[in-house]
């Protein structure tokens, strides 16, 4: 650059820092120009850094790293995170049986394309949850995976990857310019939020409850009831056989927390019962097609009485009967998941894998750690009264089309043959009345439009 330029640029920087525009005049905006003796130079403000190559020392964070995971709905855990979110895109058991098997993760990508084609576009719009799910799963499940997860904060996480995938990461011919979706990025960023709180607090609560709710669907604790009951040496411990209901359990998803922390609902104060043992919920009998079932022991059998009052129609290890509904849909499930305990949970004599959901009969037993006190769990479902099934019903029609106004649906393009609002069909109308369907996606709330154009309506009218 020449003498002529350097000047020329400098000049301009000065220029800058005096009117408070450009790098350097952000500098001035606090100093008066008229007081500073010499040329002020400032600081730049280190950014944030990034952690831009899934690869090498941060290869764990890539789909294609080998840890097994569970995929929400099944039993079996895949090999990776691409091996699971090539296996979602697809119900058939046996091509997911084929791609649990793979080798690699390329084999399970390559065979995923020629079994299934391009991913479907209900999958696409899906793929953030179930990647999410994996993630959850994933760092839950391996300890080291997550101390090194938590060792990449405070940096930012962004997937810029070389294979054009913008959905799970970035494309671009440099990191500033790239763009894309980076859902793997922001889905290991917000898990390692509440992995920090485990590692720094010891407290594993928060971190394992989201990871459980994304691995299964759970049942609110409302409409169910736990009946546990307690044992030592074949006698019933009255102090501890009890009811849990929604008010026992101060969470609405009914989650039974064993421990010795203060928090849990079974407290042990055994010393080989971790301050976090187990997890103790409840699902429906289609949401417990993706957990193990009730380990048993060889030769067990049930007496005859408890075989006719806990009856197995199905095979399959859940009581059918009619308190759960006539055709067993609505049928209720209690499962058991240990949290990686020192001394493990065991379900009829047999050591549980940790942060592996197993399903639970009624008359399986259950014992945390080394303890003596054997527990059962039977779950009942709560009739509901006609006044209560009509409020929920409304209450969920409610949530439904405010729900579609958010999503910028007019009520008429909803559900074929489903009526319009009749509170706001019979309300009184006063004055000029407006389009809620155009103003109420937009504001949330069908309170016309904006003070803007209704006072320009108001002036083109004369009334002003």
């Amino acid at each position: 650059m020449s003498t002529n330029e350097d000047e020329a640029a400098e000049s301009q920087r000065r220029l800058d820092f005096i009117f408070g525009k450009g790098e350097y005049g952000r500098a001035a905006r606090d100093l008066d120009p008229d007081k500073v003796s010499k040329w002020y130079s400032a600081p730049k403000k280190p950014g944030v850094a990034t952690i831009s190559s899934f690869d090498g020392p941060y290869s764990f964070l890539s789909t294609f790293f080998k840890a097994r995971v569970l995929l929400r709905g099944e039993a079996e855990p895949f090999a990776s995170v691409e091996h699971a979110m090539q296996a979602s895109k697809t119900c058939e058991g046996p091509v997911r049986a084929r791609l649990r098997e793979c080798k690699s993760a390329l084999e399970a990508k390559r065979i995923a394309k020629q079994e299934l084609g391009a991913a479907s576009e209900p999958w696409k719009l899906q793929s953030g949850e179930i990647l999410l799910q994996l993630t959850w799963d994933k760092y839950v499940r391996h300890a080291e995976l997550r101390s090194k997860l938590v060792a990449t904060a405070p940096k930012a996480l962004v997937h810029w990857n070389p294979h054009g995938d913008k959905a799970l990461g970035v494309v671009g011919p440099s990191l500033k310019e790239a763009t894309g979706d980076n859902k793997l990025g922001k889905a290991s960023e917000l898990v390692r939020v509440a992995l920090e709180h485990w590692q720094t607090s010891g407290d594993n609560l928060e971190a394992t409850r989201e990871w459980l709710k994304a691995l299964v669907p759970l049942v609110p604790a409302a409409v169910q009831r736990m009946e546990v009951r307690c044992t030592r040496d074949g006698q019933v411990l009255a102090e501890e056989t009890r009811g849990l209901g929604a008010e026992d359990l101060g969470d609405n998803l009914a989650i039974i927390r064993v421990g010795k922390m203060p928090d849990s609902t079974i407290m042990q104060a055994h010393p080989t019962v971790s301050r976090r043992q187990a997890f103790v919920a409840v699902t429906t009998r289609q949401g417990s097609q993706g957990l193990l079932p009730t380990p048993s022991l060889p030769g067990a059998t049930l007496p005859a009485s408890e075989e006719d009052d806990h009856n197995d129609d199905n095979g399959d290890g859940h009581n059918h009967d009619e308190r759960n509904g006539d055709d067993g849909s609505d049928e209720l499930v209690a499962l058991v998941v240990d949290l990686g305990s020192s001394n493990g949970t065991f379900v009829n004599g047999v050591r549980l894998e940790p942060f592996m959901p197993h399903a639970l009969s009624p008359l399986a037993s259950v014992r945390f750690g080394a303890s003596s006190k054997r527990y059962t769990f039977d779950v009942h479902q709560i009739a509901r009264s006609a006044e209560e099934r009509t409020a929920q019903d409304e209450h969920a029609k409610r949530a439904e089309r405010y729900a579609r106004l958010a999503d910028g649906v007019k009520e008429d393009e909803g559900a074929e043959g489903a009526p319009r609002d009749a509170r706001r069909s019979q309300a009184p109308q006063r004055g000029r009345t407006y389009d809620d369907d155009k103003y109420g996606p937009k504001l949330g709330l069908n309170r016309g439009p904006p003070a803007r154009e209704r006072d320009r309506s108001r002036s083109r009218d004369g009334h002003r």
